[in-house]
């Protein structure tokens, strides 16, 4: 589907991109010691958001279940961030040009931080439907702040910084993978020693704690933009809406699995909590270790073909997952927790292809339809329609998955998801034939 002129184009367009940023700059490309300052500052940024928002993970339900709050509270609470982040990011997008995304950053830290100390203050409130109210409130703050701290950072990293596409996008979601580590961790140590608030307290101080840094440290880049366009009309782009889609199709079988999964742990193989634990707890550090693996693989213009490889892997892993009741020609109804362990883990490899490379493909589609190169409205407005078709997904997943599982049983539930794999996977490529067969352009001349 890819071939090899297509991707040595993609590599030499984002060749010329750095060699002409580094001249506009005065210096040589390369590695270059404020440019990686900026890049850590920025990825310090996005792990703590991604702290801030699992930190609460392990406990709050908890918290909910002493102020007789029921788990569909819970779920309300938890989806608040997700539908924040879904209805900010095309926001985020369009004006992160305008206020620059050095601003949009700060702002972002600011909202982070208050939203994480205010929840804390909730510890005080006794009425359980006022919680609740003010809770949902603070986490849909905070989804809005992780929003934009996402396409804010990645704009400003693309901009300012000679680093390629891959080596940037690769770095931000290793960081977020660490900070899905460390937040549940160091969240239950600090609730075992302090409570509630103090969580709240601690991680709302890191996070302003890290945008004072960014208020010393990040640079003013402006944008050359000569004409910017709203997010609907982002959207209106094919490519644009497929990999719209290919988001949220990913982050709905991500979401769907992390709630159904140690509920079939648990029953169907009949696993403890502490094994249940190292299974969930391994999968952001294997999606953090293979993350630079997959930058390297985007750098070297493998987009395409990565993509449609990894919905067709995905898919067999996720008949294996249960196993498939397909299967049972070979599995003879039996299950396996080392089996699904393995699966576990190789959703984690998969998912750092499907869910890098599409941003470079909807970058190119973009800039192929009329946006400008190397613009900070062009970045924005990709990483506002990434961010926001994740949030969708996030917030779909869990309820689906859920009403899917509760009604066909979890083995049925994952062949479903197979095969819309596999149509993903058909869809991408009957759309590069066509493309390709009506000389539709998929990369900037």
């Amino acid at each position: 589907m890819e071939t090899e002129c297509e991707r040595e184009n993609e590599v030499l367009l984002e060749d010329s991109k750095n060699q002409e940023k580094a001249e506009n700059t005065g210096q040589k490309t390369g590695f270059r010691w404020k440019e990686i300052a900026l890049f850590l500052v920025v990825l310090c940024m996005q792990c703590g958001t991604a702290i801030s928002e699992s930190f609460m993970f392990p406990f709050f339900p908890i918290e909910a279940d002493k102020r007789q709050l029921t788990q569909t509270h819970i779920g309300l609470v938890f989806s608040a961030y997700e539908v924040g982040r879904f209805l900010t990011s095309p926001i985020a997008g369009s004006l992160v040009a305008k206020v620059t995304p050095r601003a949009m950053l700060i702002l972002a830290g600011i909202l982070s931080s208050t939203a994480c100390i205010a929840l804390g203050l909730m510890d005080y409130v006794e009425n359980k439907h006022v919680f609740l109210t003010l809770t949902v409130i603070g986490r849909f703050v905070a989804g809005s702040g992780i929003s934009m701290v996402c396409v804010a950072g990645t704009s400003l990293l693309l901009k300012a910084t000679t680093f390629q596409t891959g080596t940037i996008v690769s770095g931000i979601e290793g960081v977020i993978g660490g900070g899905y580590i460390l937040g549940p961790a160091v969240g239950v140590a600090i609730y075992q020693v302090g409570g509630y608030s103090v969580c709240f307290y601690a991680f709302g101080g890191f996070m302003a704690a890290v945008t004072f840094l960014q208020v010393l440290t990040l640079p003013d880049t402006e944008d050359n933009s000569k004409k910017e366009k709203h997010f609907f009309h982002l959207m209106k782009i094919p490519g644009i809406a497929l990999m719209f889609t290919h988001y949220f199709v990913v982050t709905f079988g991500i979401s769907a699995r992390y709630v159904t999964f140690p509920v079939f742990l648990l029953h169907s193989l009949d696993s403890n909590t502490t094994t249940i634990a190292l299974i969930m707890g391994l999968s952001p550090l294997i999606y953090m270790a293979f993350c630079p693996l997959a930058g390297f693989l985007m750098n070297k213009g493998i987009v395409y073909s990565g993509i449609i490889v990894g919905w067709i892997l995905q898919g067999f892993v996720s008949l294996l997952f249960g196993p498939s009741p397909l299967l049972n020609f070979v599995f003879h109804h039996n299950q396996s927790l080392l089996l699904s362990a393995v699966c576990w883990g190789m959703f984690q490899v998969l998912s750092t292809v499907i869910y890098l490379a599409p941003f470079q493909v909807a970058l190119n589609c973009a800039q192929a339809a009329g946006y400008e190169k190397d613009s900070i409205h062009t970045y924005g407005m990709v990483a506002g329609m990434v961010n926001s078709a994740q949030g969708l997904g996030s917030i779909v997943g869990p309820i689906a998955g859920g009403a899917v599982v509760e009604s066909i049983g979890f083995p049925w539930a994952m062949s479903v998801i197979a095969f819309l794999y596999f149509g993903m996977a058909i869809f991408l490529s009957v759309f590069l034939l066509y493309t390709k067969h009506q000389k539709i352009p998929l990369t900037p001349s």
